[in-house]
């Protein structure tokens, strides 16, 4: 601030902040010792979402490869289908379709640069997060996925986890990586707040890094949510 900055957003699981500065006073604050890393802020891309068959007998349906590519359903049967077990989504929001509805979803902050409009809030306008989060933990009413008949019910890999989610990209998919950091901030804050119990946290976009992992504060975050117990 003395040097003419501002402070935009606390990042505290990175012991930083987002601020904007001009050129000339960034430089200036990175030559101090208590400084490690002066960084401009950088964008992520989310992957269109691309629509598949629902079709069992599609190789590249969900249910095949809940079934034969990595064994999920062996896992059913076992009991192993996520309950119990919440995993932060960190994407473009979660709208309740059909198997992602009530209590299946928690909502967490909107930190989208649609966050200041009420009726996109949390909301999924750009169909990512939601693809995603069917992926992840949809289910259409299944109680109980053991033996369940994957030609008239769809389910994700676990079925009965539940989805915290966290909004940073907005209705074109478009988000910072200092928003990303402040969702991943927010995981670590809040990972067992109330009845919530994060295991496991989804990061699924891309970004250029421009500077060596050691000071890149996008992988000490995701670093520091490991330290928390919280599998990325």
């Amino acid at each position: 601030e003395r040097l003419g900055g501002a402070v935009t957003r606390q990042l505290g699981v990175v012991s930083g902040l987002a601020v904007e500065l001009s050129n000339g006073a960034a430089g200036l604050l990175a030559t101090r010792d208590d400084v490690v890393a002066v960084i401009p802020d950088g964008s992520i891309a989310l992957n269109s979402a691309k629509w598949e068959s629902g079709d069992p007998s599609d190789q590249g349906s969900l249910s095949n490869i809940n079934r034969q590519i990595i064994g999920a359903t062996q896992l059913w049967d076992r009991g192993v289908t996520g309950e119990g077990v919440d995993i932060a989504l960190i994407d473009s929001g979660v709208t309740p379709v059909t198997g992602l509805q009530g209590a299946k979803v928690v909502y967490g902050p909107d930190i989208s640069f649609d966050a200041g409009f009420p009726n996109l809030t949390n909301l999924d306008f750009y169909g990512h997060g939601t693809h995603l989060a069917s992926i992840i933990a949809g289910n259409d009413g299944v109680d109980g996925p053991r033996g369940a008949d994957l030609k008239t019910h769809y389910l994700g890999v676990a079925p009965e986890a539940r989805i915290v989610s966290i909004r940073v990209a907005n209705a074109i998919g478009l988000a910072d990586v200092s928003q990303v950091i402040a969702a991943i901030d927010w995981v670590v804050q809040n990972r067992t707040a109330g009845d919530l119990d994060i295991r496991v946290l989804a990061l699924a976009f891309g970004t250029d890094s421009t500077q060596d992992y050691k000071i890149d504060p996008l992988s000490l975050a995701v670093e520091q949510a490991w330290k928390h117990g919280v599998v990325v």
